[in-house]
Order: structure tokens, then C-alpha cells, then sequence
């Protein structure tokens, strides 16, 4: 697969879903990412994530 001559991090905030995870104070690269949070938190984050994500 060829990518475009670009800096990766720009490939990294084109994707949607990290878009989404920086929302919530996270982030990563092309294959994976992650959000941390306090366990208080996080069931209702991970289900405002998870609806967000259908929406899409």
C-alpha cells in the first residue's frame, strides 16, 4: 500500500475515530488507539463512545 507524501501525523487526525478519541483526551496512530480515564467514569464514557460510533 503507497501513502501519501504527507507527515503521519497527519494520516493519524484524518481518521475519524481518533478524531472521536481525542474528544474524550486520547489519541494514537494509524492502527490503534486509546482513551484513559477514571473507572468512575468510564462506563459512561465508553457508552457515549460507543453511540457516537453508530451515529457514524
Amino acid at each position: 500500500m503507497r501513502r501519501p507524501s504527507v507527515p503521519s501525523s497527519w494520516l493519524v487526525w484524518c481518521n475519524p475515530f481518533l478524531i472521536l478519541l481525542s474528544e474524550y483526551g486520547g489519541g494514537g496512530h494509524e492502527s490503534a488507539g486509546t482513551v484513559q480515564m477514571p473507572d468512575e467514569e468510564s462506563d459512561k464514557k465508553i457508552a457515549e463512545i460507543i453511540e457516537k460510533l453508530k451515529e457514524s
